[in-house]
């Protein structure tokens, strides 16, 4: 309830000093939240892929660890060795996807940070507030 109150007086104090400002700021925000969630819907969907990932591959290590003894015996090491590089062949386009999608994330974060952070990239163009006469 605090937290709604003082947004709207903050903005009731900005739109009473500049209502292009005013706009601008909300435009800013709302373009900010759209472009999180969306490139956040995708980061969710990748991380959980990376994480199956390597889940898959010490699941193997281990398997390859237990049985270490049938699988010398039974010449099976080509066997594992193969089923031990598929996920990293599967895993490596889904971990350069995750990057991506964290070097996007990572680039928003510095935009809507806003005016003033260090590092940051956007900065509002003049104009947008009036200079008082």
């Amino acid at each position: 309830m605090f937290a709604i109150a003082g947004v709207v007086t903050y903005f009731a104090i900005l739109w009473s000093i500049s209502s292009r400002l005013a706009l601008f700021l909300i435009a800013y925000a709302t373009m900010g939240t759209y472009f999180s969630a969306v490139i956040g819907r995708r980061l969710i969907g990748l991380n959980y892929y990376q994480e199956r990932f390597q889940a898959d591959f010490r699941f193997g290590l281990v398997h390859v660890r237990n049985n270490l003894e049938p699988i010398f015996i039974y010449d099976g090491e080509r066997h594992e060795t193969d089923q031990l590089r598929r996920p990293i062949r599967e895993g490596g386009e889904q971990f350069q996807a995750a990057n991506l999608v964290e070097a996007q994330s990572r680039f928003l974060y510095r935009v809507v940070r806003g005016p003033g952070a260090s590092g940051s990239i956007l900065v509002p163009g003049r104009g947008l507030c009036r200079r008082p006469a």
